[in-house]
């Protein structure tokens, strides 16, 4: 795999990079295999989350109104210290009420996800969370062209 990334490196480089200096070219397969991994690594975690909090808001619905709340996605910074967590609430009435109690509960959501991942990760992220309203704006289009 090396070698065909060298192979592909020196179609761009300039011809005397990639003759005379395979130091250089060590150095810049490193430095893409290293970002490549910390993207892995950054997917994986926020998949982790993603499915963690999903079993929260199942067991803690009660708390919520009895409203379904959906994890759609979680983005999580490269430090690991912020998760931004998209949520779709269903039914749709009273989507601020229910808003409000989770931000309310973000200490006790934010202990309880530490509790199940903390084996996996060094440092729990801070939570913030979102609504994601692409569903709404999908069913008004839908609306809009149906008339």
């Amino acid at each position: 795999m090396q070698s065909a990334f060298a192979d592909f490196l020196c179609i761009f480089a300039p011809k005397q990079i990639c003759q005379d200096d395979f130091f250089l070219q060590n150095r810049i397969i490193s430095f893409f295999n290293k970002k490549f991994m910390e993207a892995t690594r950054l997917n994986k975690i926020s998949k982790l989350i993603q499915q963690e909090m999903s079993i929260i808001f199942q067991k803690k619905a009660g708390e919520f109104l009895s409203k379904m709340i959906t994890v759609i996605v979680v983005r999580i910074t490269p430090d690991l210290g912020l998760a931004k967590v998209y949520l779709s609430i269903f039914p749709p009435g009273d989507k601020s009420e229910v808003f409000k109690l989770i931000k309310i509960a973000k200490p006790t959501l934010r202990y309880e996800l530490g509790t199940k991942i903390k084996k996996q990760v060094r440092k729990i992220p801070d939570l913030q969370f979102y609504i994601d309203d692409s569903l709404d704006y999908a069913e008004r289009i839908d609306d809009l062209l149906s008339k």
